[in-house]
């Protein structure tokens, strides 16, 4: 702010004062007027004259120097405490937005750090419910009968365990040189019902294979002209190629901004891979435990050399479809068959051919009698069916095409010429035979003893 007092031109003039001396003194106290204006608007630059009379106007030019002098000092100190006071306001500002700018920071920091949580939460509940479905998977896999079964847990499973993904089971040949579709699931093009082993790169090199992009045609078990995710999984066990699992994920922009890697979702992801691997060890180790439990009930009730079911299958079923046809009703009929002179073959062609004989009157057997009837062998040359429906007149005119139908084959000898064999056969009914298993084998037998007494090649029915 500026202080303005009066003009010096305001005060007296030279008319106005007496003498020359009166005029001095007005200039002078004009004079200490500007001065203490220049004060008054803080300019200390010029001090008032003080001349050497001594007089009252030197008073008060030294007075209005002590003044000056004093408030020049005070307006120092002002502007000294001003500029601190605006320092540390300054600084205080500053450290204010700094610290506004890092709360900031760290809003941002918080909001990104929760959005990054909540995916990581969402992905562990995604993946704890693909966890749990797989397990759920691996334990109905293992209690599966037969590999239909296991094939259609598979099924069920896989959409939930692989969620987006279409998939594709395929099982081995025999061979091995041919993989057969059995099963598929989700959104399905054009699937080759079979394809050559090495038209899969993941048999192949004998590894899971994850391709990000299908369109090399890699493998020729997948629709061509796609673009997506592929993983092939083999199913082995003990170095033998079962099977083959096949996933697939269309390309998906949304999925894919932040990189296949980064998405666990895709099959590039880890966890996904390790739920698909795990996945097809499980299937692989269950199709490995079918074939065995196969192999070994196979054993178990069958024949080695004629195929035909063992004495053991025989008296089962036989003690089963008695307790049936007792519900319905229903006779029950059994056919005792023993080759005629089996002992004479064996000593004058050797067992080799006696072998030979044994698998060709199991093949006969076979070809003339019912789906439904079963036929086992007896023990050594001795053979049985279990004909379910049959009564006695039945089962004795099928008893006689059968004989009849060995009596005309020609079995080959070892280097010998083809020589004719024939048999002796018996049956027994139930119920005039017997009910139990026992009192029907007994009768059965008893009869077919009957034939051979009889003179051999005959049909015998039980009394």
């Amino acid at each position: 702010m500026t202080i303005d007092f009066p003009a010096v031109g305001d005060g007296p003039s030279a008319d106005d004062v007496p003498d020359g001396r009166d005029w001095d003194t007005a200039a002078r106290v004009a004079r200490l007027l500007e001065v203490v204006q220049r004060f008054a608007n803080l300019d200390f630059s010029e001090a008032a004259p003080v001349g050497l009379t001594g007089d009252d106007l030197d008073a008060v030019a030294a007075g209005i120097n002590m003044l000056g002098e004093e408030l020049e000092g005070w307006n120092a100190d002002f502007i000294e405490r001003v500029d601190q006071r605006t320092a540390q306001l300054t600084a205080a500002t500053e450290r204010l937005e700094a610290e506004a700018a890092q709360r900031r920071r760290t809003e941002e920091q918080l909001a990104q750090a929760n959005v990054e949580l909540t995916d990581k939460v969402g992905e562990l509940q995604r993946l704890n419910t693909q966890i749990v479905q797989l397990t759920e998977m691996s334990n109905l896999l293992q209690a599966a009968g037969d590999p239909e079964e296991a094939f259609d847990v598979a099924v069920r499973f896989a959409p939930e365990v692989f969620p987006g993904a279409r998939g594709a089971i395929y099982v081995a040949t025999s061979s091995g040189a041919v993989l057969e579709l059995v099963r598929t699931w989700g959104p399905q093009e054009a699937m080759s019902p079979s394809f050559a082993a090495d038209g899969c790169i993941a048999l192949r090199q004998g590894s899971v294979h994850h391709g990000q992009d299908v369109e090399d045609n890699l493998c020729s078990h997948l629709p061509p002209g796609n673009d997506g995710h592929a993983l092939c999984l083999p199913l082995t066990a003990q170095g033998e190629v079962l099977g083959l699992l096949s996933l697939y994920w269309e390309h998906d922009p949304a999925l894919m901004a932040a990189g296949p890697q980064d998405n666990r979702d895709q099959p590039a992801g880890l966890e996904t891979r390790r739920l698909a691997l795990a996945a097809a060890e499980q299937f692989a180790l269950t199709l490995a435990n079918l074939a065995l439990r196969t192999e070994l009930r196979t054993q178990s009730i069958r024949d080695a050399l004629t195929g035909l079911y063992n004495r053991r299958y025989l008296d089962e079923t036989l003690a089963r479809e008695l307790h049936r046809a007792q519900r319905a009703d229903l006779p029950v009929s059994v056919l005792m068959l023993d080759i005629d002179h089996f002992k004479e073959f064996n000593d004058t062609y050797g067992h080799a051919a006696g072998d030979t004989v044994l698998a060709e009157v199991a093949r006969i057997l076979l070809d003339s009698i019912r789906s439904g009837d079963i036929a086992c062998r007896y023990g050594g040359e001795e053979f049985a069916v279990i004909m379910t429906g049959a009564d006695q007149v039945a089962a004795t005119a099928r008893a006689e095409h059968l004989r009849t139908s060995i009596a005309r084959h020609a079995f080959p000898g070892q280097g010998e010429p083809s020589s004719h064999l024939t048999v002796s056969l018996g049956v027994a009914t139930r119920p005039q035979h017997g009910t139990s298993p026992d009192d029907l084998l007994h009768s059965a037998d008893t009869a077919l003893y009957r034939a051979k007494e009889r003179g051999r090649n005959r049909v015998a029915t039980a009394s």
